[in-house]
């Protein structure tokens, strides 16, 4: 082994990586296991695994290098690209490198392409250059022995690369020649010489990145790769292994690849029409004299949202909606956003997260009864106004603010919005004419593919490239838009994301407003006979036995799955509270199951009183005395599945929380939002009363919109084959999928209450119909007619 002068060990490791995750995280943890203080890392492709990278050098105690091998070209007919390295010395540099990645890489799924020297130029500052390394024209002109050609390339450069023969590795580079060998060690011998002359730091490094085996054999120690440049004689070996990296990677300033500010669209005077818009709305449906709990509620919502900034997501939330139903779309929020009140009253939700409470429709008169925290406005019966005798309905989930907003009302807004699946790229086609091409980016996945709902915006004053390089063509990106080039949940610590989701239940309640000309916000929420498909299909005219459940609520969304229906025959739901508790119950982790159900079973409470969102916890312990924050925290805690700390245990013993309920929340893994159970419920109620009162259309719709996809066929249409395709389908679960099964559910409860399928219609693109005695409506493969 060659002497070196000093023992010290490299602090900077550098790696090819293919353009993973996983295998940058092994070379991190390896060369942090090693001692190693600085990692450079180096992509030939795509840099979208560069924050994951980032975030595990952190935890590791690493400094990462970030470089990118980037093709340039003199831009003159016939003249060959070489690649060369550039590495991101400071923030600036950051931005400069994702605008290179951006111009390399315009297309997801080519090959990365040539650069001119030109551009490269304008955009040097704040970066370092290195060259040397295999395929480098540096290199190139060393093999040839052109010494003069091969200093004037270096000069161009803040470093040269150069890589030893490794042997034994799955690299190319260990399978050569003798004579190729040679000529190799006398052209590093040169570029050593002119790294020395120009004052150039020399990198050793390892393209070994592809091998998992290689993080083991070249990251503990210096010495075979000191051992293997020993024809460049001990100083210099020394200097290339051990300090010329480390004097490299001292030139590299601390930074982070993505702005940890959150960077919001500027929407002019949006604090002041908020504030007008929700006084104005609260003030149309509550009176001007706003009733005590609508004006508080208010106030600590517009106070928090306008202090932080977040006026402008709301505005375009709210505006995409709009634009929504003015097409004639309906549209609703996904998540926790029906807790905002602010969020109900500028129109992106028809969740009301007040306290129930009865508002006239004439005169604006309210009633705030005292109820129960499980209660929802929903349950209360309609009744005429003691004023003006006019209808009072029941409104109002109780659902707190924070759960939305946090604590002090400081976490940016998740605004999803689901629209009918035949209109999502219209609405996110508003978004990118009012923000233009350059500002509006469509987001990925890192594991590949377009994220299927989300945009980011950037604002006006900036530009993509300060937070992400962009793509202009990718598989999936719809004509006219540019993709982030990194993960969506890299971007959303840096900038606004606004989702619109396709929803197939919207499509079908779309449809159906316009086959019956009933607007499905007109319909009640408190109709006892839709409430009874919940629990028996005896308002269709059949029997449990005839549709195989005592639930009807096949073709129901969320409600008509046959875990969802065991619940609801266990449980016998009599009220829209109980439907928003089913819901809680089926869509979290650990609260029905060796939970809520037990509980039930046993009679140690009733379905009103089991925890079933995370709501119901802050509710339960604000009741019983426990202060408004702690609650709060300790809601959050278990709805994460953090269970319960030894002081929340003896807190709430002490405010008189059951043991039951105490153990309860120390089973929980997962809590849903009462406010998207709000939503999830009202659109099964709506589809339950298209069911019930206008049969045939529903069956035309639904087989419309969900037919296809489940490639259902009535086949011979009679009700008795159909019962037996449900069962063999229910005994051989694996021969088809659950839409298929699904179909069959739906086919075998119209049919047995009587509605046939009939022929289809090839002129206008109809494999059959739904008809009784006097109607018949075609099942079309366009499912938007």
């Amino acid at each position: 082994m060659t002497d070196h002068p000093t023992p010290a060990m490299r602090m900077e490791l550098h790696v090819l990586c293919p353009g993973s995750e996983s295998s940058a995280d092994a070379w991190i943890e390896q060369a942090a296991r090693s001692g190693r203080q600085a990692l450079r890392l180096v992509s030939r492709s795509g840099i979208e695994w560069f924050p994951g990278a980032e975030r595990t050098a952190r935890r590791c105690g690493i400094k990462p290098i970030f470089g990118f091998e980037l093709l340039v070209s003199t831009g003159h007919d016939d003249v060959p690209s070489y690649p060369c390295r550039i590495y991101v010395k400071n923030d600036f540099g950051r931005k400069h490198l994702y605008k290179l990645v951006s111009l390399s890489c315009p297309d997801r799924s080519t090959a990365p392409q040539a650069v001119s020297t030109q551009t490269l130029e304008k955009l040097r500052e704040r970066l370092l250059l290195s060259s040397g390394f295999p395929g480098s024209e540096l290199l190139e002109a060393a093999l040839l022995g052109a010494r003069d050609q091969a200093e004037r390339i270096a000069g161009q450069f803040d470093a040269i690369e150069i890589q030893p023969f490794i042997p034994d590795s799955r690299s190319l580079s260990s399978i050569v020649s003798e004579e190729v060998r040679l000529q190799t060690e006398e052209a590093h011998r040169l570029l050593a010489d002119i790294a020395d002359k120009l004052g150039k730091p020399l990198l050793a490094g390892c393209t070994v990145g592809e091998s998992a085996g290689d993080t083991e054999r070249f990251g503990a120690t210096d010495d075979p790769i000191t051992g293997l440049l020993g024809y460049l004689g001990p100083q210099q070996a020394y200097a290339a292994v051990v300090d010329h990296p480390n004097r490299f990677a001292d030139l590299i300033e601390e930074f982070e690849l993505m702005p940890k500010q959150l960077h919001l669209p500027v929407v002019e005077g949006a604090e002041q029409f908020i504030r007008t818009k929700c006084t104005d709305r609260a003030a149309e449906r509550y009176g001007q004299q706003l009733p005590r709990q609508v004006a508080v509620r208010l106030d600590w919502e517009l106070e928090r949202i306008t202090a932080h900034g977040f006026a402008a997501p709301y505005i375009l939330a709210a505006d995409t909606a709009a634009q929504s139903r003015a097409d004639g779309c309906p549209v609703e929020t996904r998540g926790s956003a029906g807790a905002s009140l602010v969020a109900h009253l500028l129109g992106l939700t028809e969740t009301n997260p007040l306290p129930p409470h009865y508002v006239c429709e004439a005169c604006s008169r309210s009633e705030w009864p005292d109820s129960d925290a499980a209660t929802s406005g929903f349950d209360f019966p309609d009744r005429s106004c003691p004023v003006c005798g006019s209808l009072m309905k029941g409104d109002g989930h109780n659902i707190p603010a924070e759960m939305f907003l946090g604590l002090n009302g400081n976490i940016v807004p998740d605004l999803d919005l689901l629209v009918p699946e035949e209109y999502q790229e219209r609405a996110l086609d508003g978004l990118g004419v009012r923000f233009g091409k350059e500002r509006a980016l469509r987001v990925s996945r890192i594991s590949g593919g377009l994220y299927p709902g989300g945009v980011v915006l950037v604002p006006e004053q900036h530009t993509a490239e300060q937070f992400t390089p962009v793509y202009d063509f990718a598989p999936g990106l719809p004509d006219g838009w540019r993709m982030a080039h990194f993960d969506y949940r890299d971007l959303e610590t840096a900038l606004l994301k606004l989702d619109v989701f396709p929803h197939s239940p919207l499509s079908m309640l779309r449809l159906l407003h316009r086959l019956t000309g009933v607007d499905p916000s007109s319909i009640p929420m408190n109709d006892p006979r839709v409430l009874s498909l919940f629990r028996s299909p005896a308002a269709l005219g059949v029997t449990a036995g005839q549709i195989r459940t005592e639930a009807a609520t096949y073709g129901i969304p969320e409600m008509g799955l046959p875990f969802v229906r065991a619940v609801l025959e266990e449980t016998k739901p009599a009220a829209f509270s109980d439907l928003l508790r089913i819901s809680g119950l089926t869509h979290g982790t650990g609260v029905w199951e060796n939970n809520a159900r037990e509980l039930i079973r046993s009679r140690t409470c009733t379905i009103s009183a089991v925890i079933a969102c995370r709501d119901d916890i802050m509710l339960e312990l604000t009741e019983r005395g426990i202060d408004r924050e702690q609650a709060f925290r300790i809601a959050e805690g278990v709805r994460k599945g953090k269970g319960l700390c030894p002081s929340y245990i003896v807190e709430m013993r002490g405010a008189g929380i059951a043991e039951w309920y105490i153990e309860s929340c120390r089973r929980i893994g997962y809590l849903f939002p009462r406010a998207h159970a709000v939503t999830y419920v009202a659109s099964a109620i709506r589809h339950a009363y298209y069911k019930l009162y206008r049969p045939l259309e529903f069956y035309a719709a639904y087989f419309t919109v969900y037919g296809p996809r489940s490639r259902f066929a009535p086949g011979s249409g009679r009700y008795e084959d159909i019962w037996e395709r449900v069962e063999q389908a229910e005994s051989n679960p694996g021969d088809s999928s659950a839409a298929a099964l699904a179909a069959l559910e739906v086919a075998m409860e119209m049919t047995a209450r009587g509605f046939r399928f009939g022929s289809g219609d090839a002129s206008q693109d109809a494999a059959f119909a739904v008809e009784d005695d006097d109607r018949r409506l075609l099942v079309t493969a366009n499912p938007y007619f």
